[in-house]
């Protein structure tokens, strides 16, 4: 928040204390009076929470400047430490006051999931484990009969399953035979086996371990260089590390193949991004997935191009018609320009070509006009893609909206706002307390809408999302953040129209949530083959999980080249096509008087 605007404020309340409160005599007070006394304590305490708010910043800026101070002494600067349990979070407003004002919000439990899980968490039925355990080998235990009774019976055998794991080397020499043919004057060498025929002298096995453990279980590349030496395979890191980023076009196919499936077979995606580094460079690495597919892909912004570029996959084109047009004069270009450009434009054309077309049209300057005009022509370009999107699930970042035809705002998202609030004032406290229940009320009652859509259901919906985020309760930093709730109705309740698109952006979130991990184990990737490795194995792991599939058989099957397990795309147009045959969205909504077209 800015420091600036936040003094503007405290001012503007300021002001508007009554100037006749010092002059109010408790034995004649009037109704005015009352009233004048009212607002006085409103403002007092909104001014109180603006004081807050700068004295957390101000804070938060001291520490930064300190570190800095520290750092020039050759010193560290004071580390932020991360709150270890619910109940520390909960006094994090008890603070000494040294804290940073980043420090006091990172510590505070932001987190909606009790209140969104409300009543869903129904007792789970206890599985019978042994059920599922693959027998491996069978031993019988025999009885010592010496010191029992000689009238024993055999009645059969009591079987006890134990669990245990054999984790050895698996070194082969293969003694191939070798014949000389003096006619020829050539030597005739019998071939490896099949699957052992690439790979450097390393087996498949091995090779999807590695990838496995690396991608899978998020293991750093120096840990599974110990494990594979303890357990006697003799390999230098190098050769790990090319293991896991040479040589694996099949896998980055695969890839394409099962983020273009997911695309084609849904009319909705999750879209989120999350830091990453390649070299020691900070970039984004974007996760955009369904209920079909988890996808990563690394690179070096976050614009709206760049999200762009990531939907159709790979192919950035465009396209002036009149849609174009239309597009152009809502995100704010004139009419007079666009008529002065619409003439020189192609119906098609390349990023490259585009820009230098409007570098020669107009001169110096344009800056915002020539962005919107790349954007709007590549949006349109976009939606007539076969595999377009109709809808994207997401936050409210800038660079995901205009993309789609529809934009699914995230209810958990938007929830965490209110949390993030941390008001000092205990009235204010009760009234955030009461806003944000009756927020998750309405959140279950969209639930309810989802199981069981009923078409008269929605325009009570609406009308009461717009009594809820009408609501004025004095506390104004709360009403300032209710008020651009209510700007987002339309995204938050795209569900009424549609009611198979999910609430909450969360598959995305937990798809972050691993990258977030990947970095915490290894810190960066080192150059764009490794960065494409770590995004196409990730991306097929998290599909697989989600799919059901055997990582480790599935990536052992590819390494080794024999292709007997279906694809990842394969199966997510065998799942989804079962999917739209149970329930048939056109159908389903038409039924129910929702129009889809």
């Amino acid at each position: 928040m800015n420091l600036k605007r936040i003094n503007q404020q405290i001012k503007e309340l300021a002001n508007r204390l009554p100037v006749r409160l010092c002059q109010i005599s408790p034995d004649k007070l009037t109704a005015d009076d009352v009233i004048s006394l009212q607002n006085g304590i409103h403002a007092s305490a909104n001014l109180t929470e603006q004081t807050n708010t700068v004295i957390k910043l101000l804070a938060e800026e001291v520490q930064v400047l300190r570190n800095e101070i520290a750092e020039l002494k050759g010193e560290q600067g004071k580390p932020i430490i991360r709150s270890q349990s619910k109940s520390e979070s909960k006094d994090d407003d008890k603070d000494d006051g040294t804290l940073s004002g980043a420090q006091l919000n990172k510590n505070k439990n932001i987190s909606s999931e009790k209140e969104r899980k409300n009543g869903d968490n129904k007792p789970k039925k206890k599985k019978r484990t042994n059920a599922k355990i693959n027998i491996t080998r069978t031993v019988t235990v025999t009885l010592n009969k010496d010191s029992l009774p000689a009238d024993l019976v055999f009645k059969g055998h009591q079987p006890y399953i134990v669990q245990d794991i054999k984790f050895e080397a698996d070194n082969i020499e293969f003694r191939r035979e070798v014949y000389y043919s003096p006619s020829s004057g050539q030597s005739y060498t019998a071939p490896l086996p099949v699957g052992y025929n690439s790979g450097g002298g390393y087996g498949n096995t091995l090779k999807a371990l590695v990838i496995n453990l690396q991608h899978g279980f998020k293991m750093s590349q120096p840990d599974i260089h110990k494990l594979l030496n303890h357990s006697g395979v003799l390999i230098a890191p190098s050769t790990i590390s090319r293991l896991l980023t040479d040589n694996h076009e099949v896998f980055h196919n695969e890839k394409d193949d099962m983020v273009l499936a997911g695309l084609m077979t849904g009319i909705y995606a999750h879209l989120d991004d999350t830091s990453g580094r390649v070299n020691g460079q900070n970039q984004y690495v974007h996760i955009l997935c369904s209920e079909y597919f988890v996808a990563y892909f690394t690179r070096e912004h976050k614009t709206r191009m760049t999200i762009l570029e990531i939907l159709g996959q790979g192919i950035v084109s465009h396209c002036f018609d009149e849609k174009t047009f239309e597009l152009l004069q809502i995100m704010g270009v004139s009419e007079k320009l666009i008529n002065q450009l619409s003439p020189h434009l192609p119906e098609q054309a390349t990023t490259s070509e585009v820009t230098a077309l409007l570098n020669e049209l107009l001169p110096v300057g344009y800056v915002t006009a020539k962005k919107n005009i790349v954007e709007a022509s590549a949006i349109i370009a976009y939606r007539q893609l076969p595999y377009a999107l109709w809808i994207l699930v997401c936050d409210e970042a800038p660079q995901f909206k205009g993309i789609t035809e529809i934009l699914a705002a995230c209810w958990v998202h938007a929830g965490r706002h209110y949390k993030k609030l941390t008001p000092i004032v205990p009235e204010h406290k009760h009234i955030l307390d009461d806003f944000i229940t009756k927020l998750w009320s309405f959140y279950h009652k969209l639930r309810q809408f989802q199981e069981t859509p009923i078409k008269e259901h929605k325009l009570s919906l609406s009308l009461e999302f717009d009594m809820l985020f009408s609501t004025v309760t004095g506390y104004t930093e709360l009403d300032e953040r209710i008020a651009k709730t209510k700007k987002l109705k339309e995204n938050l309740l795209v569900v009424l129209e549609h009611p198979t698109i999910p609430l909450h952006n969360n598959p995305a979130e937990l798809g972050a949530r691993a990258q977030a991990r990947k970095r915490d184990v290894s810190f960066h990737t080192i150059n764009a083959r490794g960065t494409k490795s770590k995004d196409t194995f990730m991306s097929i792991i998290a599909t697989a999980r989600q799919l059901g599939v055997n990582t480790f058989d599935y990536i052992k099957d590819r390494v080794s080249g024999a292709m007997k397990m279906p694809s990842l795309a394969e199966i997510i147009h065998k799942k989804a096509k079962v999917f739209i045959d149970l329930t048939d969205l056109e159908l389903y909504t038409s039924s129910l008087g929702i129009n889809t077209t």
